[in-house]
């Protein structure tokens, strides 16, 4: 019984070790990637996506390749992102330490290619990470725009 027991806490207590540095490592990447995001640093921005990322945008579903190509012609062609600030990250992480969820909230100011505002005010994001092949990806992401309090 005694065996039983110090198994269980042992195990919960490796869990919980886990379930850190998996939060750390998201912490990390978060930062990174919304650093590039912020910095127009496209390159960098988007090698934190898997290939099969699906992201879900006020304006619809998207793939990494549709989301690429449209996001690069904006900022090629004079568009840039001037404000992005995030706060209230929230982490969940997977029993197994391989999928995390990051969820925030983000102050954001972009201007379009034609020098006119293009996502402004507050959204929502959530990005869901998978540890693949050893490294962290967003195979999943969710911005919308946060609505107003009534």
């Amino acid at each position: 019984m005694i065996r039983i027991a110090t198994t269980a806490a042992l195990l919960l207590i490796a869990a919980s070790a886990q379930a850190a540095s998996v939060t750390a490592q998201i912490t990390a990447a978060e930062a990174s990637c919304n650093k590039a995001y912020a910095a127009n640093d496209l390159t960098t921005y988007f090698a934190c996506y898997a290939p099969d990322m699906t992201g879900l945008f006020p304006d619809g579903r998207t793939t990494l390749g549709a989301y690429r190509g449209d996001w690069t012609k904006m900022i090629q062609g004079g568009g840039h992102v001037d404000k992005f600030d995030y706060t209230d990250m929230k982490i969940q992480v997977s029993p197994a330490g391989d999928a995390a969820v990051a969820s925030y909230q983000a102050d954001v100011r972009v201007t379009t290619a034609s020098g006119k505002p293009g996502d402004t005010g507050k959204f929502y994001e959530t990005d869901v990470w998978f540890k693949r092949a050893g490294a962290w990806k967003i195979v999943e992401t969710h911005y919308s725009k946060a609505d107003a309090p009534k």
